[in-house]
């Protein structure tokens, strides 16, 4: 099979950038679920609506200002459950969800969440989905689809491309989500100190639209009265493995490109 690889500028950025604290995140995470092995972190105050959140939302903060801080430069507006850093004239615009899978995360689940990333590009005065991106820093896998070129699958340092898109139009459908994933029913999930719940309301009905990139990473997007919601599934899509079965790419195949 050729080799291809990544050559996007922004699209290679945002990857390195999330894999990199991801890793980060990843042992914040792994510290904070031995402390609750060895009772540091007593189970009663899993039922604390803060305690839980104490060291996720430590972890959040840190992937969204890595984020922020690498894209201070450029003309790129950022959306993220964290807050918003808007660039006039911006050229492109990144969605983030620091840690997509936050429920399993603040149970100990930590091999069921990754971090997430959208990208979209300025085309004719309006903004088009340029990239999508899933990272699970636990098994170091990442899937990227990039709008007319195709989708890669990069685990350890190596990179081989899983797809090839034949044309922007008939790729996959993203999926805008609101209130269906199983944290936006827990009260304790929320954004901007409001629970999912109530800001699920305040966005359209779900529908589909035809997307210029992969849905990869069930980063659903709906943007509305200056609220973001970013449904996800991380907890099914916990392997690039199932990804490649949710495009429809053979395992056997995956198996024989990566011998390649």
């Amino acid at each position: 099979m050729e080799a291809m690889t990544i050559s996007d500028p922004i699209v290679r950025k945002a990857l390195d950038v999330i894999q990199l604290n991801g890793w980060r995140l990843r042992e914040m995470l792994y510290k904070w679920s031995a402390d609750r092995i060895r009772g540091a972190v007593p189970d009663d105050k899993l039922h604390d609506a803060d305690e839980p959140r104490s060291a996720i939302t430590h972890a959040d903060i840190m992937v969204h200002t890595a984020v922020v801080e690498a894209f201070a430069d450029e003309l790129v507006t950022i959306i993220a459950e964290e807050g918003i850093v808007e660039k006039p004239n911006a050229r492109y615009r990144i969605v983030l969800d620091d840690l997509d899978g936050t429920y399993n995360a603040s149970r100990g689940v930590l091999g069921r969440s990754a971090v997430s990333l959208a990208i979209d590009e300025q085309v004719g005065g309006a903004f088009l989905p340029l990239a999508g991106m899933w990272y699970n820093p636990y098994f170091d896998e990442a899937v990227v689809g990039v709008r007319g070129c195709g989708v890669w699958y990069r685990c350890e340092g190596k990179e081989m491309p899983v797809g090839r898109i034949e044309s922007p139009v008939t790729l996959s459908r993203s999926r805008i989500i609101t209130g269906s994933t199983g944290a936006t029913n827990d009260p304790r999930s929320k954004m901007w100190n409001l629970p999912l719940s109530i800001l699920a309301g305040k966005i359209p009905a779900p529908l589909n639209y035809e997307s210029s990139v992969v849905s990869l990473v069930d980063v659903a997007l709906s943007r509305a009265e200056g609220f973001v919601i970013a449904g996800n599934k991380a907890w099914d899509l916990w392997s690039a493995r199932t990804i490649f079965r949710e495009l429809g790419i053979p395992y056997a195949f995956f198996t024989e490109c990566w011998r390649r």
